[in-house]
């Protein structure tokens, strides 16, 4: 998809509401990342129960409430540093209407 678009490097703000949506998925996808963590760590140490099951499924649902929460405390300081530093992005960006948003 991304083969006829060039890789260009923005200076963006995100708004209030997008940093909220990456640090939740960011949260989110940390908490699958875990899961395997998790498994090791109850089949050498504690045994497989309930326990294990309630991490495995709750792990990515906890990582991104606290994503979200962590975005929104930190949207005052992120909003000072990218009016006084700027924060620089790179990647693929396609142009999408608001209600594909």
């Amino acid at each position: 998809m991304h083969k006829d678009k060039m890789k260009e490097i923005f200076k963006i703000e995100l708004s209030f509401l997008s940093l909220i949506k990456i640090s939740s998925v960011i949260g989110f996808s940390a908490g699958v990342v875990a899961i395997p963590f998790y498994m090791y760590t109850f089949a050498t140490g504690m045994g497989f129960d309930i326990a294990l099951l309630q991490l495995v499924f709750m792990g990515p649902v906890v990582g991104m409430i606290n994503g979200a929460l962590l975005g929104f405390l930190a949207y005052p300081f992120y909003w000072w540093f990218s009016k006084k530093v700027g924060v620089k992005y790179s990647g693929y960006f396609y142009p999408v209407s608001d209600k594909n948003a």
